[in-house]
């Protein structure tokens, strides 16, 4: 994530909605794979991607402050 917030140049490709669907897509065939049930799944994974998504705005936004 660290690595991601240095390279996108723009904060507003931070967050990508089509790529959010497709890691969710791809958790619900593994889930249903490994006989896990995607109420359980789906709601753990989308917590997880909205946490990293914050993190990576808090690195962005830090490495773009401007110097006091």
């Amino acid at each position: 994530m660290d690595a991601a917030a240095r390279i996108k140049t723009d904060r507003g490709v931070v967050r990508d909605e089509a790529r959010i669907e497709q890691v969710v897509e791809r958790v619900l065939a593994a889930a249903a794979k490994a006989g896990l049930d995607p109420k359980i799944a789906e709601p753990v994974w989308r917590l997880m991607i909205e946490r990293c998504i914050a993190y990576e705005f808090d690195v962005w936004d830090r490495l773009r402050a401007p110097a006091a």
